[in-house]
C-alpha cells in the first residue's frame, strides 16, 4: 500500500522537471501532471484507509505460529522468528505514532520500516522466502489502530 504512492511521488517529481522545460506541449505535460497527481491522491487514500484498519493484528500471530503458504516452505532460520517479530513491534510503534493524517515524508518512513520487516519476515520463512505469502501482506497493510 506504500510503494504506489512513493512510485507517483517519484514519477511526478521527475515528469515535473521534464514538463517544465516543454514548449508548445507544456500544456499536455501539466494535464498528465494533474492526472498523476489525481491518481496519487487517490492512492494515498487507499493508504490511510488501509492504516486505519486492523489487518495487521494477525501478523504477531502467524509469525508466533509458524504458519507457512503452501506445504514447501523451508523451516524458519535459527532466532529468525524473534527477529521478525521486533521487526513487526517496530512496524506497529510506527504506525501508532503517526498522526491522523500522516505527512508524506512520515509515510515513506513507514514504508521503509514495513520492508525491512517484510524481509525479516521473509527470512523467518513464514512463507518459503515469497514476498507475495502471508505474513508479508501482513506487513505491508498496517494499521493504526
Amino acid at each position: 500500500m506504500l510503494g504506489p504512492v512513493r512510485d507517483l511521488d517519484v514519477l511526478i517529481d521527475h515528469l515535473g522537471d521534464e514538463v517544465s522545460r516543454l514548449d508548445a506541449d507544456e500544456p499536455a505535460g501539466r494535464s498528465l501532471l494533474t492526472a498523476l497527481g489525481a491518481e496519487r491522491e487517490a492512492r494515498r487514500t487507499e493508504l490511510i484507509d488501509a492504516l486505519d484498519s486492523n489487518r495487521y493484528l494477525e501478523l504477531p500471530l502467524v509469525i508466533r505460529r509458524g504458519d507457512r503458504a503452501g506445504g514447501d516452505a523451508r523451516p524458519p532460520a535459527p532466532g529468525a522468528g524473534e527477529l521478525a517479530e521486533r521487526a513487526v513491534r517496530r512496524v506497529r510503534k510506527a504506525v501508532s505514532a503517526l498522526p491522523k493524517t500522516p505527512s508524506d515524508e512520515e509515510l515513506h518512513a513507514l514504508r521503509k520500516t514495513a520492508k525491512r520487516a517484510r524481509y525479516a519476515v521473509e527470512l523467518a520463512g513464514l512463507n518459503g522466502g515469497k514476498a507475495e505469502g502471508a505474513g508479508a501482506r501482513g506487513v505491508s497493510s498496517t494499521s493504526r489502530t
